[in-house]
């Protein structure tokens, strides 16, 4: 009896731990809406530790250096949130992934003119109801961009 009552509680025990393991063949069950969330949050915060490390810095010698190395371009992420764009191209959080682009993207030139075409495009195609297209075509009056203002 005592060894059935101290294997009782041994799972007792155990089984958070066991139910907080996830096999690696088990599939992402993460919604878009999560993905995109963690996305802007990781941004977010590599910006924070970013400026706080920037406003630490005592010389323009060290701010300059600690430019070049550590600041988290919005071009970089631009890559990863047009991803999710294209994996979930219908859903809500494809036009939220291709606005942030929009808004925070700095990159120029020919490629980046193409780009932006394409998600303007994207957006009047396949988002025109979303609730921020109204906003986003107010701000890209003021874009530099000659794709995004016609």
């Amino acid at each position: 009896m005592r060894w059935w009552m101290l294997s009782f509680f041994g799972l007792l025990v155990l089984a958070p731990a066991i139910r907080a393991e996830k096999p690696e063949d088990q599939p992402n069950t993460a919604t878009p809406q999560a993905e995109y969330d963690a996305l802007v949050k990781e941004y977010q915060d590599a910006q924070q530790e970013f400026f706080k490390l920037y406003r630490a810095a005592k010389t323009q010698e060290e701010r300059d250096k600690l430019f070049k190395e550590k600041y988290p371009s919005p071009d970089k992420y631009a890559e990863r949130f047009l991803k999710l764009a294209r994996q979930y191209e219908k859903q809500p959080v494809a036009a939220d992934a291709m606005i942030w682009v929009l808004e925070n993207s700095r990159s120029s030139g020919p490629d980046a003119e193409k780009k932006m075409a394409k998600i303007v495009e994207a957006l009047i195609t396949d988002h025109i109801q979303h609730k921020r297209i109204g906003e986003v075509c107010q701000r890209l009056v003021y874009s530099p961009s000659l794709s995004a203002r016609s």
